[in-house]
């Protein structure tokens, strides 16, 4: 009878063992497919998920589609500054971000109206003012590309960016999302997301030292409102924190995905509860 019970306990302790192996195997887990592709050849995130990822003039680089929902550290490089620098007509805002206005290796990005050639009010209007000091006819003259260098149309989609020439390198012209037309808060923080991916993956491609971020659609395009797909209401607050989560996303998985990056990266008036653990820029 000791020996019969010696047996069983040999038996259990071995289903034990065995057991506690399998909690580090991958292949009995359930795979996570929530950024794979959908029916229509795009991720959730809007992107194609062929062999190579279109850039945003056309040029690729390799697929790694994923979703940035998942990415919970965005400052992985350590390029990223922090900054409270108001734009006006003057050079002054240029020389507290550290730009050199004779070379061209900076982009900044402006929060543009869907008519990109029109600029309106706050951001738009202050770097139109600077950029109409300085030999140029914003948004029009020089002609504003897209990133594929086609000619940009008067208007573009939320999600979109055309390039405007100007002595210290490019304004990116950036349409960002209104409240009023809201599909989902989702979709709205994957559009951001992709948006600011999308922009730092063509200042790179360019070869520019710095990028000045603004933070776009938290300001005039911000708003209660009413999510089109489900009915749902949201508030402002709602909207400015999903506008936020979709730039740090984007950041993120531009990060992740170009490790070896040179860009320094400047949060320019964001929200300060946004960037509290953001280092402060040092010319």
């Amino acid at each position: 009878m000791l020996k019969n019970t010696i047996i069983r306990y040999v038996i259990v302790l071995s289903m034990m063992l065995i057991q506690a192996c399998n909690c580090g195997d991958d292949s009995s887990r359930t795979p996570d497919i929530s950024s794979g592709p959908t029916g229509d050849g795009t991720s959730k995130t809007g992107r194609k998920t062929s062999e190579s990822k279109p850039k945003p003039d056309g040029k690729a680089a390799g697929d790694k589609t994923k979703n940035p929902s998942s990415i919970t550290t965005w400052d992985i490089t350590g390029n990223i500054y922090k900054a409270a620098v108001q734009i006006n007509q003057t050079d002054n805002w240029l020389n507290q971000l550290g730009i050199d206005k004779t070379k061209k290796e900076t982009v900044v990005v402006n929060a543009s109206n869907s008519y990109i050639k029109s600029p309106g009010g706050g951001i738009d209007g202050a770097l139109g003012s600077w950029a109409g000091a300085n030999n140029t006819n914003p948004w029009r003259i020089p002609a504003p590309v897209l990133p594929n260098g086609n000619s940009a149309p008067d208007r573009l989609n939320a999600g979109k960016f055309a390039l405007f020439s100007v002595p210290f390198g490019h304004i990116y012209l950036a349409v960002g999302p209104m409240a009023s037309q809201v599909q989902s808060l989702k979709k709205t923080r994957d559009l951001i997301a992709n948006l600011y991916y999308n922009i730092l993956t063509q200042a790179e491609q360019d070869n520019k030292k710095c990028v000045v971020l603004c933070a776009i659609s938290t300001q005039i395009f911000a708003a209660d409102g009413k999510e089109t797909d489900t009915g749902k209401a949201f508030t402002k607050a709602e909207f400015v924190i999903n506008a936020y989560e979709g730039m740090r996303q984007g950041i993120a998985q531009f990060q992740q995905e170009s490790p070896n990056h040179t860009l320094k990266i400047i949060l320019n008036n964001w929200d300060e509860t946004v960037v509290d653990q953001v280092k402060p820029l040092t010319k």
